[in-house]
């Protein structure tokens, strides 16, 4: 029986394999229960390894949440890694990951086979540079910029964006956010992002991007998820720290 199909582009598992891997993630899954019994009520005794990826957008709060959880789960060897919103399918679906933060849309979860928790709620902003026109501006209204040029994360990230803002340009896709904020400044081209933005640059440095407020929008809001597999029994851990991450972002955002 083939397992595992390989190619130029890497190794998937064949149709067989899927089913043989949901098996070994039970029997895991089942074996960690058992190990982690007598410990499932002591987070300062769990141990394990586990990761999560957290969006560009919420990296003003790696360091809380990396302290904060080392100081929940002292034994638990916890990686947390930022990544563009486009690597989260591929993290998560693999199995690399045990979950992430960041903004997924909601035909991403369902493709995926996602569970989700909802996060809180962020108005959508302009982000400009010193070249743009609207950057001396204290708000901007969403009819001034149906043809402007834009950046955007990804064409997931803009399909969901736009809903709203109905923008007829198609945008330029650039993953990386330090990428997107170097054209900001150098160019006359904008972005639409959430507020929380605003919070990554902590010195008002010449020429930093700048949020303006947007107006004429129905709804201008940005929801975050914290997502992980829905379609596998989550280990003890795993468990512990979605609700634990939950329970972080709730106080933290």
């Amino acid at each position: 029986m083939q397992i595992f199909a390989r190619s130029p582009q890497g190794v998937v598992p064949t149709e067989d394999g899927k089913r043989i891997l949901e098996i070994a993630h039970r029997m895991i899954n089942d074996s960690n229960t058992i190990m982690d019994y007598s410990k499932q009520n002591d987070p300062e005794q769990m141990t394990g390894n586990i990761k999560v990826s957290i969006s560009p957008a919420y990296s003003y709060l790696y360091f809380d949440l990396m302290t904060r959880y080392k100081e929940r789960f002292p034994k638990v060897d916890f990686q947390l890694g930022i990544h563009p919103h486009a690597s989260i399918k591929e993290l998560l679906r693999h199995g690399e990951y045990s979950a992430a933060i960041d903004f997924v849309s909601p035909k991403v979860m369902e493709e995926e086979k996602l569970a989700s928790i909802t996060l809180k709620a962020h108005t959508v902003k302009l982000f400009a540079g010193p070249l743009s026109k609207f950057y001396e501006r204290t708000s901007v209204d969403i009819s001034e910029l149906r043809n402007e040029r834009f950046i955007a994360f990804s064409k997931e990230y803009w399909k969901q964006n736009n809903k709203n803002l109905r923008i007829k340009t198609t945008p330029v896709f650039i993953e990386d956010n330090a990428s997107i904020r170097q054209i900001l400044r150098r160019s006359d081209m904008i972005a639409t992002m959430p507020d929380m933005y605003d919070k990554l640059d902590v010195d008002n440095y010449e020429g930093r991007p700048r949020m303006i407020q947007l107006t004429g929008i129905d709804r201008p809001i940005f929801h975050g998820f914290l997502v992980y597999p829905g379609n596998r029994q989550l280990t003890l851990l795993e468990q512990e720290t979605i609700q634990f991450l939950k329970e972080l972002m709730e106080e933290m955002e």
